[in-house]
């Protein structure tokens, strides 16, 4: 009886992780790679009962954050743009998944979601 209770109170803790965000990753591009200016994202995990986006934010210090889609499975792969036709070869861009209650347009972020989570970010370089 008790080592299902422990068996239990495992399950219970790893379903919290999972569901709080924890178990979402980007598993391509890798970490630290270079993309065109189009290129698949491919991502794991998601948070049910709340809005998941896939943002992408330039790493210019311009406060520019843009959602590229909303995310309604646990796997996928989405074709994302970085950056605008005249943004320079060599810009960074952060890579990762928002995870709201709010609701999102898809485009420019321009102001912060209710109660906003995201997850553990890649970053990448653009590359024309």
């Amino acid at each position: 009886m008790m080592l299902a209770a422990v068996a239990a109170a495992a399950l219970l803790v790893l379903l919290f992780l999972y569901f709080h965000g924890k178990g979402i990753r980007i598993t391509d591009p890798a970490d630290g790679a270079t993309v065109g200016p189009v290129g698949d994202v491919v991502r794991t995990g998601w948070e049910p009962g709340r809005n998941n986006y896939l943002v992408v934010e330039p790493l210019d210090r311009s406060g520019q954050r843009w959602v590229q889609a909303q995310i309604e499975s646990q796997d996928w792969m989405l074709s994302v743009h970085f950056g605008q036709p005249n943004t320079p070869s060599g810009t960074r861009f952060r890579v990762y998944d928002l995870s709201t209650t709010s609701t999102l347009p898809i485009g420019e972020l321009t102001k912060q979601p209710q109660d906003p989570r995201a997850s553990p970010a890649i970053t990448i370089t653009l590359q024309k």
